[in-house]
């Protein structure tokens, strides 16, 4: 597919192929910032102009808030249609959210998991540059485990806000991409209470806590705080995993992929009934109808722009040149 991109676009475009890891890319990419504030996202998804620039404006107004998400919407085409849902409707504030070091990362984990991913956040250059090269300064055993460290890192040293404005489109249609040193069949509480990890454990635990800047003083119960904090996570996520129903599903659809591709999730959940995927999270509208639901509770929606992703994507098949402007 060609992109054709205006040139008032393409001229803020710089486009590096680094077929290295997914650590080394990240690291590699921390040292080509050159803007002030910075927003990963993948190659098939979307972000909305007008959120962005409305998280630039209160980034630019308040140095207080180091990072700003918004509201999201998983998305695929289906029988010529554009369908989505609601995804991370359970992303929010941390309460207290303004506390640093350990007392900010135990309020951060204090639910399931976290109270939001940072990661998927706009954020201050050198903030995203620290947290990156923290995050990847070494080398994690189990491909989440990156994740993790940067759900740990972030709350110690930086604040991210939910602001309710619909500003990510995340593609549902394809599964998590996995490569020769990011595994992620593995979950991360599977690996953690493996008795057979336990050196590589600790020395994760170790570098995370290392990569903090702590008091030589104080190391020894930051690791015994941020191992607990491990501890009572995989228990839970293991729990968790043996009780959903929509855990489940994706462990059926984890089986089948092997088998039938990476599609099999979709038709798994097509044949099951509505309560059922409403109950799991994967009952789907037409992306414009997610729009309107997502008005009727307070969050702001650009309409025009849902649109116009909608358009772009559902670009007739014959016509393998998608145009983009800003």
């Amino acid at each position: 597919m060609e992109l054709d991109l205006d040139l008032s676009v393409s001229s803020r475009i710089k486009y590096v192929h680094s077929p290295g890891s997914y650590r080394e890319r990240s690291l590699l990419a921390a040292g080509l910032l050159e803007t002030e504030f910075v927003a990963q996202l993948p190659d098939d998804e979307f972000y909305i102009p007008s959120a962005l620039s409305e998280f630039i404006e209160v980034l630019q107004e308040d140095s207080s808030v180091d990072s700003i998400q918004g509201r999201t919407m998983r998305f695929l085409e289906k029988s010529g249609s554009l369908l989505g849902a609601r995804q991370y409707a359970q992303f929010k504030d941390a309460s207290g959210y303004e506390l640093r070091g350990i007392e900010g990362v135990k309020n951060f984990w204090s639910g399931n998991y976290v109270s939001n991913y940072p990661i998927y956040s706009v954020m201050r250059t050198a903030v995203y540059a620290k947290i990156v090269r923290s995050t990847y300064s070494d080398p994690c055993e189990n491909a989440y485990g990156y994740e993790v460290r940067y759900n740990l890192l972030f709350p110690f040293w930086f604040t991210t806000r939910i602001i309710d404005t619909l500003f990510w489109l995340r593609s549902n249609e394809n599964e998590p991409v996995s490569d020769f040193d990011f595994d992620r069949s593995n979950r991360f509480s599977s690996w953690f209470l493996n008795p057979v990890n336990r050196e590589v454990k600790n020395r994760f635990i170790d570098q995370t806590v290392l990569s903090m800047g702590i008091e030589e003083s104080e190391e020894l119960d930051a690791i015994s705080e941020i191992e607990e904090i491990l501890l009572q996570y995989s228990l839970r996520d293991v729990e968790m995993l043996s009780t959903s129903s929509g855990s489940v599903i994706d462990r059926i659809s984890r089986k089948l992929r092997v088998i039938f591709g990476s599609r099999s999730r979709n038709f798994i959940v097509s044949i099951l009934p509505r309560s059922l995927k409403s109950f799991i999270g994967y009952e789907l509208k037409k992306v414009r109808e997610v729009g309107i639901d997502l008005s009727k509770l307070g969050i702001k929606v650009d309409h025009a722009a849902l649109s116009k992703i909608e358009t772009t994507v559902m670009v007739p098949k014959n016509n393998q040149s998608r145009k983009f402007s800003n």
